[in-house]
């Protein structure tokens, strides 16, 4: 099934026809909802605007809410998501940083090396060397 947004809507997620009432017990289930269609939907390029149409919710409603539900805003999150996905291809593949970058919804080399700072606070390059001199160390003691 594809949403208003154009992107497909993961099996088992139906499309959400709840607002956002606060007190509601609904409430909390269209954030789950939301947060399973970024899962699935992370390669794309997704926007506030793509998530809101999901959603039946309004742009600034849908993110003043996702933040302060979430604790971090919907697009650091979506980063986030893409980042944590791309740590296997780092670190047992050689793919080059644009390829993995474009394999997990970023646009370029750039975007993927900004986010990954971000979070980690070093280069995707040098979490990769770091990570390989650890894995030798360790494969050498074992």
């Amino acid at each position: 099934m594809i949403g208003d947004a154009g992107l497909p809507i993961p099996k088992g997620v139906e499309r959400i026809d709840l607002g956002w009432r606060q007190g509601d017990p609904a409430y909390l289930d269209v954030l789950e909802e939301i947060l399973k269609y970024i899962e699935a939907n992370y390669t794309e390029p997704l926007t506030l605007a793509d998530i809101a149409s999901f959603s039946n919710i309004s742009k600034h409603h849908l993110s003043r809410e996702f933040k302060k539900y979430v604790g971090n805003g919907l697009k650091k999150h979506i980063s986030k998501i893409r980042i944590k996905y791309s740590l296997n291809d780092l670190t047992t593949t050689d793919i080059p940083l644009i390829d993995i970058a474009i394999n997990h919804g970023l646009n370029d080399e750039r975007s993927y090396i900004n986010a990954f700072k971000d979070i980690f606070g070093i280069t995707p390059s040098k979490y990769r060397k770091d990570f390989m001199i650890n894995k030798k160390v360790n494969d050498n003691v074992l």
